[in-house]
This record gives structure tokens, sequence and C-alpha cells, in this order.
């Protein structure tokens, strides 16, 4: 979509907030914050005052400066934490609420001598002023650039310092795991998992464009101070022993039913292809942005690869990661709207740019709806907040890499790639190919007894390519049945939600095949699928040609466009 839609669909929201001053109420300025002047891109510093006594009040003082020319700072990046548990520092001598995290951080990172300059956006962004948190919001990835460090409470001590001996352990090149007795190696494991993965900073997904750079980033656990490249060095260490650990113990049953009734497809395959956790993300990421001496990154695979990253506001999951996108969209960062008109102007814009945009819309988390409601987001539209299947993340992963083509986007993406043709805000459709019919589903993981059900639950399906099934009408019951496995054919893998009387299409820029589902005179996106007519050979690498897979997958149907098959408008809602 264009900025004038854009403008004319928040038409009621700009007016709204066009009549307001953009100035503070004397009383509110009075007590803590006077207005930022925008021309000069002013923002607000504190001084963290020093104290040689670490139980002393916390004294703040807040300044104004300009991101054209302020002072050496540092910002900091940490967890609000629970909004309910307070405590009080003193701004100007003023007492000011806190969350108790935040005071945690201050007080561990205050000096004895000198005083500090900091960033904090709880107090330095009037936090209940809607317009000046727009526009604050809107540079806070300046803000981080321009900062001399950041700053990162990663929370109290705890178990920490043992993590990090074990990991420093770990990276000497003559130390064994096979010497080290299996309940200390465990209880090991469990120090770093808390390190690694049990601290809610890593999960959140504020923290991207606080540390998605190549500057300095210094790292606080408790007393700990440690540099953040080399926790993350740490990490790998960690998660290369517990990988092999775990395949170690793994029985060899379970990994031979896994892969057979994966038609051939390896979990470990998936496993490291999809499970990647948001330490490994984040420290591969800073690592690119390094190579290429540029801070931006692409939008639409940073949406993906760190979706699993959570806020507390769902309007954040786009917002957190819109100053670091290298293409500037006609995104409004704007409290007033909702998530649905902001997640659906993000995939408009991200539409005509993206390859294999619909891979990114299929969660468990989130029910076909047969009717959508106006708060309910349009079924073609991601929903940023909620998490993939590992197949799915396997899906998108491989798509990049694979030599799937079914649309022949890949070899002329400009001439294939989805038009931006819009019917309306909420409806949009898909040319594309009719392939056939699903006709039979079963429901698969990757591991017995998973306890990460539904997340590495796998959707089998048979395919019917016969023209005559597509307008049989099944009731939702039957269509929900499921057939055992030892009576299906070679089964493709098809989206969670998956039922039998579902449509598979190839569609134009796509280089899988998606599935729909009729509803009235429109369709509902199901999700995608991969298509297997015999047992795939083996590895399942990144661009390996199996022979397995049908040649669908690598554009045969698309070539006998006008020959024995016809392009069709499929309309979504």
């Amino acid at each position: 979509m264009d900025s004038n839609r854009i403008k004319k669909f928040l038409a009621k929201a700009r007016r709204k907030i066009a009549s307001k001053k953009d100035v503070l109420e004397p009383e509110k300025a009075l007590a803590l914050y006077r207005s930022l002047d925008r021309e000069r891109r002013e923002f607000r510093l504190l001084h963290l005052l020093p104290s040689e006594n670490f139980t002393a009040p916390i004294r703040c003082k807040i300044f104004h400066s300009s991101l054209d020319k302020s002072p050496g700072y540092e910002a900091l990046s940490y967890v609000w934490g629970n909004p309910n548990v307070t405590q009080d520092v003193l701004i100007h001598e003023r007492s000011q609420a806190v969350t108790k995290n935040l005071e945690l951080a201050l007080r561990h990172i205050r000096l004895p001598k000198k005083k500090r300059i900091l960033w904090v956006d709880a107090l330095c962004i009037d936090q209940s002023h809607v317009i000046e948190k727009n526009h604050q919001v809107a540079q806070m990835r300046d803000i981080y650039l321009n900062s001399k460090r950041v700053v990162v409470w990663l929370g109290e001590e705890g178990s920490a310092q043992a993590a990090i001996k074990f990991c420093r352990k770990l990276k000497q090149k003559n130390f064994s795991i096979s010497g080290m007795p299996n309940d200390q190696f465990q209880k090991n494991l469990e120090a770093c998992h808390d390190l690694f993965i049990e601290r809610a900073w890593w999960n959140r997904r504020w923290i991207l464009q606080e540390v998605l750079h190549d500057r300095r980033v210094q790292v606080y656990i408790g007393k700990i101070e440690i540099a953040f490249d080399e926790l993350c060095q740490y990490f790998e260490a960690y998660d290369s022993s517990k990988t092999v650990w775990k395949i170690k113990n793994a029985t060899k049953e379970v990994m031979l039913k896994s892969k057979k009734e994966l038609g051939g497809f390896s979990p470990i395959n998936v496993l490291f292809a999809a499970d990647r956790k948001p330490v490994e993300r984040i420290s591969h990421q800073r690592l690119m942005i390094a190579k290429r001496d540029e801070p931006s990154t692409s939008l639409q695979i940073t949406l993906q690869n760190f979706r699993s990253q959570q806020c507390t506001d769902p309007r954040d999951g786009v917002y957190a990661l819109l100053g670091m996108a290298a293409l500037k969209y006609s995104i409004p960062i704007d409290y007033n709207a909702t998530k649905r008109t902001i997640f659906t102007l993000t995939m408009h814009a991200l539409l005509p740019t993206s390859p294999n945009p619909f891979l990114w819309v299929e969660s468990p988390d989130r029910p076909i709806l047969s009717s959508i409601s106006e708060t309910d987001l349009p079924s073609w539209v991601p929903d940023w907040t909620t998490q993939q299947t590992l197949f799915v993340q396997t899906m998108t992963a491989y798509s990049y890499f694979s030599s799937f083509d079914a649309s022949r986007s890949r070899t002329n993406y400009m001439k294939y790639r989805p038009r931006a043709k819009i019917q309306t805000f909420d409806h949009n459709f898909m040319e594309g190919v009719y392939v056939g019919v699903v006709s039979a589903v079963h429901t698969a993981h990757i591991w017995e007894d998973s306890h990460r059900a539904p997340y590495d639950t796998i959707k089998l399906i048979n395919y019917d390519r016969n023209p005559e099934r597509r307008h049989v009408v099944i009731e939702d019951n039957a269509a929900s049945l499921e057939t055992p496995l030892e009576r299906m054919a070679i089964p493709s893998w098809g989206p969670y939600w998956g039922k039998v009387g579902d449509i598979i299409v190839v569609a134009r820029g796509s280089s899988t095949p998606l599935v729909l589902r009729k509803s009235g005179r429109h369709y509902l996106f199901v999700g995608a699928c991969w298509l297997i007519d015999s047992e795939l050979q083996g590895t399942g690498m990144p661009g390996q040609d199996d022979p397995g897979f049908s040649d669908i997958m690598r554009g045969a149907l698309w070539d006998q466009i006008g020959k024995s098959c016809k392009l069709e408008r499929f309309w979504l809602k």
C-alpha cells in the first residue's frame, strides 16, 4: 500500500491526534517532564549519581540532549519486569516508581565515585504521552547506535558464575565431557540453561534493535561483568556439548521411527535447520552485520527469524524491528492504531518485495476461522506474536536454499513476484494453478512423548489430482477425521490445520505449493506444503535435488500453463 492509502485508512486517528497540542499538561511538566523539540531531534538522558554505599537510594537527574550533538552516553538494555512490583528511585530528589528489575539494574551498574550518563526508556520517555512515545520509539534505533556503549542487565547472578566457569572449560582443547560424571554434567547444563535460555532478556523483542549492531555491548549479571560477544561464544560451547549429549542419549528406536514417519527426512536435520535459540540467532546476526559494516537488516527476515521474541504490546512485534529495516516502509508507529491495522499494513508492505511471504502465516496458535470478525486478522496476514512449528520453520529456511521453484519465481522473480493489486484492505488475491485436493491426513511428531507438542507436530497428507474431486462438499466432522499412517500412500507434508477437502495450489511468487480452504465466495489461507511422490533419499540438506520430491516442487506444473492447466485467481479473506 502507498502512503496515501495508509493516511486515508488512519484518517480518524490522525485527526484525533492532530487536534491535540503537542505539549504536556503544566502540572505534569512541573512534576518530571517538559516537551521535546523534534526539530532538534531532542531526547532525554539521565545522570545516575554515584554512591559508595550499594544499598543507598538511587538518585538521578534528567536532562535534554540532541541526537545530532550529544555527550558520550550509555544505553541500557533490560527487561521491565512485573509492572505491579515497583521500587522508588529519586529523580531530582522526587520519588518516582520504577519496576523492581530496573531498580536492580541501576543499583548494580551505579559507579562509586563518578556519575554515569544513561539512556533508559522507562525514565527518558514520558510513557503516558502517546504522541511523544510514537516519536521517541521511531528514533530508538538511532539512540542505541549513537551511544558509546550498550549496557545489558541480564538479572541477578544466581548460578551464572558456575555456568560461565563450565563454558570456559568446554572451550579448552584438552577438556572432554566424557570424563565428567553424568549428574555433574547435567547440573552444569541446568546452570547454562538458566543463563542462556530462561532469563527473560533473551526472549524480549525490543532487545534486538538494542544489540543487533557492531557497537560495544557489556553485560551485567549481578556483579559479574562480561563482554556480550564473549558470552555468546560461551553459549556456542554449551550448545554444542548439549547437542552431542542429547544425540548420545536419544534412543535409536525413536530416531528411526520418527525418520520413517517423515518419509526419510531425519528429525536431526529438522532440529538443526529450525530449532535455533534466541542467543544463537542474535550472535549470528551480529556477525553478519559486522561483516557487512551495515547495521540495517531485512525486515521480513528479521520478523521471521525472531518471531519467538516476546513483547507485552503486540504492535511492538513490528515497531521493535522497523528501525533496523534496510528498506523504509510506509508503516506508521502509532499507538492509536490497532494490532489488526498494523499487521495488515505490514503484510501489504512486504508482499511486493518478499519471496514466499505466505510461509510466515501458519501457526498452531492460530486456528483457521470460517468467520473473520472486525478484530481478527485476515487469514493471509501473519500474526507476528504467534509461534510456528519446527516443520514450518524448516520449510521457510529451506525455501531460501533448496532447489524448490514451484512457480518459477526463483529464476525470474521480478516477473513472477506477487502482484500488489488489492481488492480491499482486508482482502487480497493470489494468482495460481490448481494442483489437487487433500484426500487424507495424519498427525505425526518428531519425537515420541514429545513435551514440545504442538510445535514439533507435522500434518502428513495425501492429495488427489482428479479435478472432479475439487468441488465435492465434505462435512466438517468428516474433514477432521484422520487416516492411520499404515493406510496412507507416501505422505506429503501439509499444514498444521490442514483438513480433507482443502485444495492445493501453486501460487505466483511462491517456491512451494500452498493450501487453501473454500469459505463462501472466498478462500482462507491454511498453510504451505511439500509434495512428496516417493521416499526421500537421505540427508535433506539445503539445495539437494532429492528425487523423492514431486516435480511440481520444481516447476513442472507451472510450465504447463496454457497447455494442460490455467492460471486462476483465488480471493483471500
